[in-house]
């Protein structure tokens, strides 16, 4: 369950990078600082034809996939090929 109500999202404040198959990085201010992140459901919502839209109860996407956060950060190699995500 977010927090957010879904008809006040704004989709273009979305920030996240795929930097390889299976792993997205997003700034950690990206979500309220008293926020407890490791309790939080994250979801990445997908659109074939960019078409995702919303309405009072949820996100209405093509396809949706669990995320899980790793409080560890990004690997070594991943800070190394993209230092702009480092910290």
């Amino acid at each position: 369950m977010s927090s957010t109500d879904p008809s006040s999202t704004d989709l273009t404040r979305a920030r996240a990078y795929w930097v390889r198959p299976g792993l997205l990085a997003w700034p950690a201010d990206a979500s309220p600082a008293a926020h407890d992140r490791t309790a939080t459901k994250w979801r990445l919502h997908a659109s074939r034809d960019a078409g995702l839209t919303f309405d009072s109860e949820r996100i209405h996407s093509d396809k949706s996939y669990d995320l899980r956060l790793k409080l560890k950060g990004l690997p070594k190699s991943v800070t190394d090929a993209y230092p702009y995500l480092n910290g």
